[in-house]
């Protein structure tokens, strides 16, 4: 194994996966194919600039011209290894996708018949390329930037390059940017976390370490050793330097932007991609929040229309080919597949106003008016079981109402018994019948809930600089366990979403021990939890829990 200055041979490894085992690899080695009005070559070398290779696929126009380039850069092997027809039953992906296209990335045959040029990338250490792999890195950035401009050079490229597909595609365009390759134009973040720790990894500080594991079998193929993710997350359970130095300095990101993620990639890419709506210093972006599945709607001819006039934008020059796009774009959901969009020039958008509703054990409701404590002087309270327990509080509207935005818990509780806790919040929408309304989840489910969020009791101290009542952040920095049943605060971050209620339906706050949504295999799970004995939630007088809710004015 041949090391490099970029490589981190100080974190833990894994050994890689051999690619040649892998029954959809095509075997390495330069290919030239002419297949119609396309040409793709397979396996051409790029140096990087400490001396590594890494190889390359580019499909082009067959006919002479240079080119606006978009590239994908990710982990998972540039070469098709599923058939997207039959690969994810329920992702309503729509036929049609040529053989040559990539796990997430786009139809080399549709963009070079529309003029362009596609590049994918097997990154350092993926694949035969050399040098030991690495994700989210400022080294791998450094590596991309190397790659964009190799690529604006060749004589096919007009030199403007564009980055593109679902997820880690655009996940690691967040290094990139923030390099500032010269020839990056444009960039499409769909679906993209920015924070490993945050966003995936660890969920409110508790470990998702089911899903860590079915990613590291998808990013393992490699000749020489990959870093083990999962060994990662047991060293470092804290936020530290290993988690802090993969988050991108987006004060750096100023290439023109647009960002497209769903309410339905809660606990993957929804919060990431809203951080970085915040953080970006583009100043010119565009945001679609909706409501769908991730790769259903890329793969759309209307969402795949939208791409390319995006770079027909900032690759081509035509300056009229976004005039008409909303600066937001948001999907507001009603129920399964039904839901309404709504435009603004801001987001959180214009007139949100939060407000708080007090959870009333007695009563098991949300109520505006803060409890007074019992006679006695002590709060209500309500309990549960810490491992298979719950409670819940409901409030029922009496008027269409739309809920967009983030929401956040404020909430008293104990551990008996234990001297740490795992929380998990769900928003769960109820329909007049008292039937529950589900959503759109993830890639290809329908068992979505209004909103999710998190929070390891030990690790509940929060950021002071960073932190506002409708959005909490949590530090994650060191662990402060409880002892003696202390009654303890936490504030809680409900990940955003938008949802629209009418006059008789409810909304449930649920309260539990365990995942608000069962699964496995890349789902969101989190099996090694610390509850033990009861959790007890207080509410009214000085323990008055609460909830604040993101009110929009209904639209016109």
């Amino acid at each position: 194994m041949t090391l490099r200055d970029g490589d981190h041979v100080n974190w833990t490894l894994r050994p890689g996966k051999d690619p040649d085992a892998d029954p959809h690899y095509p075997g390495h080695g330069y290919t030239r194919i002419e297949d119609g009005d396309m040409i793709f070559e397979r396996d051409v070398s790029v140096t990087l600039r400490d001396g590594t290779t890494i190889f390359i696929d580019v499909f082009r126009p067959k006919a002479d011209g240079a080119y606006p380039v978009v590239l994908g850069y990710a982990p998972f092997g540039k070469h098709p290894h599923i058939d997207w027809d039959t690969a994810f039953p329920g992702a309503d992906i729509p036929p049609g996708n040529s053989k040559y296209t990539a796990f997430e990335a786009p139809d080399p045959v549709v963009w070079t018949q529309a003029g362009y040029v596609i590049v994918n990338a097997d990154p350092r250490g993926i694949g035969y390329s050399e040098g030991i792999a690495q994700f989210m890195t400022e080294q791998e950035g450094r590596d991309e930037y190397d790659l964009i401009e190799w690529l604006a050079v060749q004589p096919w490229s007009n030199g403007n390059i564009g980055t593109n597909g679902v997820s880690y595609f655009a996940m690691s365009a967040y290094q990139a940017a923030a390099q500032k390759p010269p020839h990056l134009k444009g960039v499409i973040l769909f679906e993209a976390l920015n924070d490993f720790y945050r966003d995936v990894k660890f969920h409110g500080g508790i470990p998702n370490y089911g899903m860590c594991h079915g990613w590291m079998q998808m990013t393992s193929r490699s000749k020489t050793a990959v870093e083990d993710m999962e060994a990662g997350m047991r060293e470092h359970p804290t936020y530290d330097e290993f988690w802090s130095s993969r988050v991108a300095d987006l004060s750096k990101f100023d290439v023109p932007v647009w960002m497209v993620s769903s309410w339905a990639n809660a606990g993957i890419h929804t919060r990431g991609t809203l951080q970085a709506w915040d953080e970006v210093a583009s100043s010119e972006k565009w945001i679609d929040l909706n409501a769908r599945k991730e790769w259903s709607y890329f793969y759309q001819p209307e969402m795949v229309a939208k791409q390319m006039a995006f770079f027909d934008r900032f690759l081509r020059g035509n300056e009229s080919a976004i005039d008409e796009w909303p600066t937001v774009l948001c999907q507001v959901r009603n129920s399964l597949k039904k839901n309404h969009h709504r435009v603004d020039t801001q987001y959180p958008l214009t007139g949100t106003e939060y407000r708080e509703f007090f959870l009333d054990a007695d009563a098991g409701s949300l109520v505006s008016i803060r409890p007074a404590a019992h006679s006695t002087g002590e709060s209500a309270s309500v309990d549960y079981d810490a491992k298979t327990g719950n409670a819940t509080f409901e409030y029922t509207f009496t008027e269409t109402t739309e809920l967009i935005g983030p929401a956040s818990l404020n909430l008293w509780m104990q551990a008996l018994g234990a001297d740490d806790a795992d929380v998990f919040i769900g928003l769960r929408k109820y329909d007049a019948a008292g039937n529950e309304v589900n959503f759109e989840y993830l890639g290809f489910f329908e068992n979505g809930i209004v909103g999710l969020g998190w929070q390891r009791l030990s690790l509940r101290a929060l950021d002071a600089n960073k932190s506002t009542p409708a959005k909490p952040y949590p530090a994650f920095t060191k662990f402060e366990h409880v002892y003696n049943d202390e009654v303890v605060n936490l504030q809680i971050p409900i990940l955003d979403a938008a949802t629209r209620f009418e006059a008789g339906e409810k909304l449930v706050l649920d309260i539990r021990g365990y995942d608000q949504i069962a699964g496995g295999g890349m789902i969101p799970q989190h099996p090694e939890n610390r509850n033990r004995g009861r959790h007890v939630i207080h509410t009214g007088g000085e323990h008055a829990s609460s909830l604040l809710l993101p009110f929009v004015p209904l639209a016109n």
